[in-house]
């Protein structure tokens, strides 16, 4: 037998193609028990989470509630899912609305280079001027906008994809010598995925805005609030020029990106906390909880400082369902209340 170092080994392109096939190979055997056991286990794991993170554990037993798992997974995969969506829809509108309609994929065909040093040139054009820069153009300036002229976004979110999806067409048109007129069907299938990349962008700078303003440094939160765009662009640039080997190859792309962008912006670290409040279990600000007035001792009146009428105002509930509420007085406040549910009257949640 020989060992792994005695085998000839992979270039990336091999590496990916094995990677892809094998996905696919399992999922394709094993589809069926999969779809039975991950949901149940991935919603499982969301509520583990959001109990492990405010230190207490439910009174009932929660497989028996497995609606409530299902929900979970759900409603994690639809964020998860809309990652993937956001990075995908843009290469496939792109792809199929110009790089693969039948006139601009006959131009590329005639005029692609036969030697390496031309055809690294063409790839980067193809890659660079008619995916990754149309969208780091755009996405900068919507942020740029939006944060020196908060009020001018929606406008900015579909002017300047407008303006730069043109400019690009005619870049392309010229630097590639494409047909005449060619940019305006590059414009007219850029403008949607420009739109959603830089509309992306902005919604990932918005859901990391607490890490960001975290930061001290004015030069880093630069970095980190132009920086994002610029990497979100490259992401979706990539998936879609690997919309050229097919949908599994970007599907894969897409996940992995996914996930990475889920991480590092934050949304795997508060998913839990997302589908807890969207389910209605917890996670939400109540605007008064009534007690039963036997409840209302003078001791317990004082410990949980409670006011004339037994309640209290403008509470965080972290958890409704079970034998017990438990509540904090701020969501900042590390501590954790924990009131039998037979002594809750009345819960008034807050509006959204």
């Amino acid at each position: 037998m020989s060992r792994w170092l005695d085998k000839p080994s992979m270039d990336s392109d091999e590496l990916i193609d094995h990677v892809v096939e094998s996905s696919q190979r399992f999922f394709g055997r094993h589809f069926s028990l999969i779809a039975k056991i991950c949901p149940p286990l991935f919603g499982f794991a969301i509520f583990l989470f959001y109990f492990n993170r405010h230190g207490f554990y439910p009174t009932f037993d929660l497989f028996q509630f497995s609606s409530l798992l299902l929900a979970a997974a759900i409603l994690g995969f639809v964020l998860i899912g809309t990652y993937v969506l956001l990075l995908m829809l843009p290469g496939a509108w792109l792809h199929y609305g110009f790089t693969n309609s039948p006139t601009i994929k006959e131009d590329l065909r005639y005029i692609r280079p036969s030697s390496d040093r031309q055809t690294y040139r063409f790839v980067s054009i193809l890659l660079g001027l008619v995916y990754i820069l149309p969208f780091a153009v755009s996405s900068l300036g919507v942020m740029y906008v939006t944060i020196n002229h908060t009020s001018l976004f929606q406008p900015a979110l579909f002017l300047i994809p407008a303006l730069v999806a043109m400019a690009s067409g005619l870049a392309v048109q010229k630097l590639l010598e494409l047909r005449t007129y060619s940019f305006l069907r590059y414009t007219w299938s850029a403008y949607i995925p420009t739109v959603i990349v830089s509309l992306f962008s902005f919604l990932i700078i918005r859901d990391a805005a607490t890490g960001i303003d975290r930061i001290d440094n004015d030069l880093l939160r630069a970095c980190v609030v132009y920086g994002t765009p610029v990497l979100i662009s490259g992401l979706a640039g990539f998936c879609a020029l690997s919309f050229v080997a097919g949908w599994s190859f970007t599907l894969h792309f897409a996940t992995f990106f996914a996930l990475l962008i889920a991480f590092y912006s934050g949304l795997l670290t508060v998913l839990p906390d997302k589908t807890i409040r969207s389910i209605g279990l917890g996670n939400y600000q109540a605007e008064r909880i009534i007690f039963e007035a036997g409840y209302c001792d003078p001791e317990t009146r004082q410990a949980l400082e409670l006011d004339e009428r037994c309640s209290l105002e403008n509470v965080h509930v972290v958890w409704l369902m079970g034998d017990t509420l438990s509540f904090k007085k701020s969501v900042e406040s590390g501590r954790l209340i924990q009131v039998p549910a037979r002594y809750i009257k009345t819960v008034i949640q807050t509006p959204k």
